[in-house]
């Protein structure tokens, strides 16, 4: 009996693995997806990192590698954080393209940035602390960590307008992340963490982050059950329309899950700038804008006036709180007069910034930036 019942038991495992198996091969051939690059591991808290004290060569989807390296701390440079106190520690944070994604450290719009900061004034030490996929969830994570164990002297946010636009357009509200209504019916956030509570004390994160670099079947699957999640949010709550904020524009007001999510990021921006703003530290915001806003002239669609309203969103919170600067760089293009360049030059071909797009936006973000800092530096001093 026992027998018979171990070798059901094999047999069923080995008709699953099967399936598997055939899934995972019928995924790659007919819609492969996009893998989590080698030089991520997983982070209970931040679903992934960066590898410290990395150098690994990583393939960009048209074929051709880039260079990885890190420091101790997985930072995107190639010396170690000064833990000087002469030395002005400025965390650079931000997703996939200030992190340089396709790109050799010497080839991403960080490094002009930096050399220029650190030339006019050596004690200054930019840090790359940015990570692909990294939102603003994982970089509270990462302020609050950094705040009281690197004690920067400013901290600098490149904002991701394309992400931004992609969530918008795929509808890709978290159905984890929320916000509640306090006694005096003033909004707050709920749960802005990237990862579940119960998976920081399982070894499921580990398992999912090794399955997001080596299984189509498993990014493709888990892709599919959150966008079944998403719909499932918006018939089991309808009402988040109700939530207010007078600036959207009419393309989105009725959308409720475009609606919460606008809404939500406005209420993360402004618990980033006073979790700074606490300790005295001055935090800059830079937008890096999509292709859509990179245009001569910009043009008129349902996403570039969300992005629109977005931008001025940050600009009313950079007059409103102490502490806080934006740079809106879709503005700065227009002010200047400044024309893009071909669009085919500014990108590679899965839409992050190819080495002439970053060598651009450096010059074009370089000048506000480095203002930026002397103003924390006399703020600090």
């Amino acid at each position: 009996m026992l027998r018979q019942f171990t070798s059901n038991i094999l047999l069923a495992l080995g008709l699953l693995l099967a399936v598997l198996l055939v899934g995972e091969w019928a995924i790659r051939l007919i819609t492969p997806q996009t893998l989590a690059p080698a030089y991520l591991t997983s982070d209970p808290a931040l679903g992934v990192r960066v590898m410290r004290k990395t150098m690994i060569a990583a393939t960009r989807p048209d074929g051709e590698t880039f260079e990885v390296r890190t420091n101790e701390l997985g930072f995107r440079m190639d010396e170690a954080l000064s833990r000087s106190p002469e030395r002005r520690r400025i965390p650079v944070y931000g997703g996939s393209q200030t992190f340089g994604v396709g790109l050799s450290i010497e080839d991403t719009f960080f490094r002009p940035l930096k050399t220029a900061a650190e030339t006019i004034d050596p004690r200054r030490q930019l840090a790359n602390a940015a990570a692909p996929s990294y939102g603003t969830d994982h970089v509270k994570i990462l302020i609050e960590r950094h705040l009281s164990d690197l004690k920067p002297a400013a901290i600098i946010y490149f904002l991701n307008g394309g992400d931004f636009a992609t969530g918008l357009t795929a509808r890709a509200v978290d159905p984890a992340r929320g916000f509640r209504f306090d006694d005096r019916g003033r909004p707050g956030l709920t749960n802005t963490t990237p990862v579940p509570a119960w998976q920081r004390y399982l070894p499921l994160h580990a398992l999912d982050a090794w399955l997001k670099r080596h299984s189509h079947l498993a990014v493709f699957t888990k892709r599919q059950a959150k966008r079944g999640l998403m719909e499932l949010q918006a018939i089991i709550h309808p009402g988040t329309v109700d939530i207010p904020l007078p600036a959207l524009p009419p393309s989105g007001r009725d959308d409720p899950l475009v609606h919460q999510q606008v809404f939500l990021l406005e209420l993360q921006i402004q618990q980033l700038a006073r979790l700074s703003h606490t300790v005295g530290v001055p935090m800059l915001l830079v937008w890096l804008p999509p292709a859509a806003e990179l245009a001569a002239p910009v043009p008129v669609l349902a996403v570039t006036r969300l992005l629109s309203q977005y931008r001025t969103m940050l600009a009313r919170a950079a007059r409103d709180m102490p502490g806080l600067m934006f740079i809106d760089t879709v503005r700065l293009i227009s002010r200047q007069g400044r024309a893009a360049a071909p669009q085919p030059t500014f990108w590679q071909t899965d839409g992050h910034f190819s080495a002439a797009g970053a060598a651009w936006y450096a010059a074009l973000v370089k000048e506000p930036l480095l203002d930026f800092l002397d103003t924390a530096s006399a703020l600090t001093r």
